[in-house]
């Protein structure tokens, strides 16, 4: 049975293919981490232009959704892509939130991008993860209290009331599916 409610819940991502692909992201990634290598972080923001930008968005959609299943690490890659993400504006940690960050299939990678989403300003971030615990895709709610859980972060007093009381009743309801109703009892 926990394999059918695990394949349900992958389903459920709403990732769409980026423009870019993962070879060419890769490819742009590389390249910035090579050519920067030698500058100090500050000198390195300078370097960072709208494509490397997508290069960092669709390298990320590519290697943690389900849009590609690969077991190999292109540990250059990333690391270029989290300098990249650091460098980047409260919009591209938004976009990176909803996009990748919320139909990451393993919830173990949510521990690695709650340090890049806590950039995003705290009521945004906290609009953001109700939205998504709320809605009606268990992929979606499911990542949003891992991500809660991950990110320790204050919230208002209302909107963990309003979190909690999600979690409960997700916890209690037997339709639910097992994997969103376990991350569900971490905010309980």
């Amino acid at each position: 049975m926990r394999n059918h409610e695990l394949l349900a819940l992958y389903a459920q991502h709403t990732v769409t293919p980026p423009a870019m692909t993962f070879t060419r992201a890769r490819w742009i990634l590389e390249g910035f981490a090579e050519t920067t290598s030698a500058l100090l972080p500050f000198e390195q923001c300078f370097r960072i232009d709208d494509t490397v930008r997508e290069a960092a968005l669709a390298f990320l959609t590519y290697r943690f959704t389900p849009l590609l299943v690969t077991d190999c690490d292109f540990d250059v890659a990333f690391e270029a892509a989290g300098l990249v993400l650091s460098f980047s504006d409260s919009n591209i940690h938004v976009r990176f939130l909803e996009e990748i960050v919320l139909n990451v299939v393993n919830p173990d990678d949510l521990r690695v991008f709650a340090k890049m989403v806590r950039r995003i300003a705290p009521d945004r971030l906290e609009a953001t993860l109700l939205r998504y615990a709320r809605c009606n895709n268990d992929l979606h709610a499911r990542n949003a209290f891992w991500l809660t859980y991950h990110l320790q972060h204050p919230w208002s007093e209302s909107a963990w009331g309003e979190l909690v009381a999600m979690g409960a009743y997700l916890v209690e309801r037997h339709d639910t599916n097992v994997y969103l109703r376990e991350a569900a009892t971490l905010v309980l």
